[in-house]
């Protein structure tokens, strides 16, 4: 079955930025003794959550004697992990081959973006990169992944098998099997050339 369209994931995906993203929480409790541990254990337990869920939990692990200081800062907490998490991704290299896979396959299917990075964050790091010309729709946090996959879907008029979800993340696999969408697993590697190369699934062009 030919492919029609296609949904990229972002961090890890297009961009090498989820070891960044996950050391931005880190810094931000450098000061509070222990919290490395906590830090490391609530990534575990919530790897692609949102900053927001992310920080709460950390604070929950902390214990009573920083319940004050979650009250009075924790919006101070979300909005500094924010303004850094953009700063470093802007900043940070593409996964290899991202703008090239990117540039090539928008020429043969309507192109989407998928990510659990708020949407104006999101469309700021697409345009800064000027990959926004590829994309038909740019979809950020709050929305879900299967929701947007749904949408894609129901706009396009296309059936589930003839969407490509192409992404690295538990919540790509997760979203794509669930509508029965194909799916293309980013290796350890991170090289998106490897895409280019997979005719069973792109079809000869």
């Amino acid at each position: 079955m030919a492919i029609k369209a296609i949904v990229f994931d972002f961090d890890g995906t297009l961009v090498d930025s989820n070891k960044i993203k996950h050391q931005v929480f880190y810094d931000l409790f450098a000061d509070i003794k222990g919290a490395d541990k906590i830090v490391t254990t609530v990534l575990k337990e919530y790897p692609e959550e949102h900053r927001s869920v992310v920080i709460k939990e950390i604070f929950k692990k902390l214990g009573k004697s920083y319940e004050l200081l979650f009250e009075k800062e924790y919006e101070k907490f979300v909005q500094k992990y924010g303004e850094l998490a953009l700063t470093r991704v802007a900043e940070t290299k593409e996964m290899p081959g991202a703008g090239h896979v990117l540039k090539t396959l928008a020429a043969y299917f309507p192109l989407y973006l998928s990510s659990a990075t708020p949407q104006d964050a999101l469309v700021a790091l697409i345009k800064k990169r000027k990959w926004d010309v590829f994309f038909r729709a740019i979809y950020g946090y709050p929305r879900k992944k299967i929701e947007v996959l749904r949408e894609i879907l129901s706009l396009s008029r296309i059936n589930p098998w003839e969407l490509l979800v192409v992404g690295d993340g538990q919540s790509d696999k997760n979203s794509a099997e669930a509508l029965k969408c194909k799916l293309f697993l980013i290796g350890k590697d991170g090289n998106l050339n490897d895409l280019l190369q997979n005719h069973e699934l792109l079809g000869k062009r």
